[in-house]
């Protein structure tokens, strides 16, 4: 059960923070010589259903997942992340699970092949691998990887867009491993010098389960709070029936 919980929940939940802090990546590198460091102060995820008939509520938070990254070349950054703590409950039929513990930890590269986001299209490519460190409870205690195809691309002075498509190997208990594809799009608008506002559509699909395909919308605003320093706060709601039916989150971005 709690396994459902934590494939639900990982569409808001990976820590792919951008200098923006939407769930959407950004192509742009962090500079050489340079760090960035992304998190979430908290977010969660809640939602409720009837899976074959049974009502089934779930609900996540997860608090301080982290990314750390630093420029090492032209156009490229390595980046360290780290789950964080995650608490996740599961009510089904009068019984209740709950879990806690300490997630997993990846290790990851931008790499920024063509073009610069402020100006015109952007590309980068970012490979990482999943260290499988976290508690037997929220873990599966498995290798994993895999690669994200990342674009960004001014629309005017004031509004850019974002997208990005990423493709995962899952281990699987049953079929050995399980293919795994989430792709997203935001648009943003900065209202200000100090405040950006933003939308987003999330999506993930799973081999192990073609029929489903779970859509998250999300919006929020990020204001600067300090030189180099902003938060963020989002809201998601679940589009499809597979998805979470809401999840928020605070963030924030620190540059130095």
């Amino acid at each position: 059960m709690i396994t459902l919980i934590r494939r639900l929940a990982s569409v808001l939940m990976v820590v792919a923070a951008t200098s923006h802090a939407q769930v959407v990546e950004s192509p742009t590198t962090v500079s050489r010589g340079e760090w960035l460091v992304e998190a979430d102060v908290v977010a969660g995820t809640w939602d409720s259903g009837r899976p074959n008939g049974i009502k089934l509520s779930t609900w996540e938070v997860v608090t301080a997942p982290v990314l750390v990254s630093t420029g090492v070349a032209e156009n490229i950054d390595v980046q360290l992340g780290f789950d964080g703590w995650v608490h996740a409950e599961a009510q089904a039929q009068g019984q209740q699970e709950r879990v806690s513990g300490w997630g997993d930890a990846w290790l990851r590269a931008k790499w920024n092949f063509f073009g610069n986001e402020e100006t015109g299209p952007a590309w980068a490519l970012l490979p990482y691998v999943k260290f499988p460190v976290a508690d037997d409870r929220i873990g599966n205690g498995k290798f994993e990887g895999g690669v994200a195809l990342i674009f960004g691309q001014p629309l005017d002075e004031d509004d850019w867009i974002q997208a990005f498509v990423s493709g995962d190997t899952l281990h699987s208990e049953i079929g050995g491993r399980d293919e795994q594809l989430v792709a997203g799009i935001v648009w943003g608008r900065n209202l200000s010098a100090d405040t950006t506002v933003y939308t987003e559509i999330l999506t993930e699909w799973l081999s192990a389960e073609t029929d489903s395909l779970p859509v998250v919308w999300g919006t929020g605003i990020s204001p600067v709070i300090a030189d180099g320093f902003a938060l963020d706060f989002e809201i998601l709601v679940g589009i499809t029936d597979e998805a979470p039916d809401r999840g928020a989150a605070v963030r924030l971005v620190w540059e130095f």
